[in-house]
């Protein structure tokens, strides 16, 4: 008994497209340039924050008994203004939010996220530090996490009021009597 075998060409076309096919994951389209645009600013702010903010006296038997217990504080303000994008000649007021970024430094116990007690000369109060928080809604801020600060929209102005409080912590169960001073660094951030 003889084999008999028959040979057809088949076109180079339709070989590479079968092989095409046979490869996983391989598509046939034609090639195609997606283009992104954008630019990049410089937003520039002008900011005032007070120097000092005057706390109220807070009572020792309000903060002792554990740690975390909280006593008198108050609110303050930072004034951002003329928030543009540095343009020239003409720089364009820019829209979004601003917040304040309260700075890590050897003032700043990072355990607790507050600041410390820095006062010296006399009779400095022992177990209590400084908590910020926001004073919108009275969440903690923890000082070198800008995720728990809040931002504030800016007007059609570039200008905005970043409104936050200060107020006394325990960060012992047993609180002295005497002074208490807190200082933090900042910078002002655009969302």
């Amino acid at each position: 008994m003889t084999a008999q075998f028959h040979l057809e060409a088949i076109p180079l076309a339709g070989c590479l497209a079968l092989a095409a096919l046979a490869m996983p994951g391989t598509t046939i389209a034609a090639d195609q340039t997606i283009n992104f645009e954008g630019s990049v600013i410089t937003a520039t702010c002008t900011f005032t924050a007070p120097n000092t903010v005057p706390l109220p006296k807070a009572m020792k038997s309000d903060l002792t008994g554990a740690v975390g217990k909280r006593g008198a504080g108050t609110s303050f303000t930072i004034n951002v203004t003329n928030c543009n994008d540095g343009a020239t000649p003409t720089p364009a007021v820019v829209d979004g939010k601003m917040k304040a970024l309260f700075k890590i430094d050897d003032k700043v116990d990072l355990n607790t996220g507050m600041l410390k007690n820095v006062a010296t000369g006399g009779k400095v109060a022992d177990g209590v530090q400084l908590r910020l928080r926001n004073a919108d809604n009275d969440s903690p801020i923890m000082v070198g996490d800008a995720n728990t600060v809040h931002a504030f929209t800016l007007d059609t102005a570039g200008a905005a009021n970043l409104i936050y409080k200060v107020e006394y912590e325990s960060s012992e169960a047993t609180v002295t009597d005497g002074a208490v001073r807190g200082t933090v660094a900042l910078d002002i951030a655009y969302e």
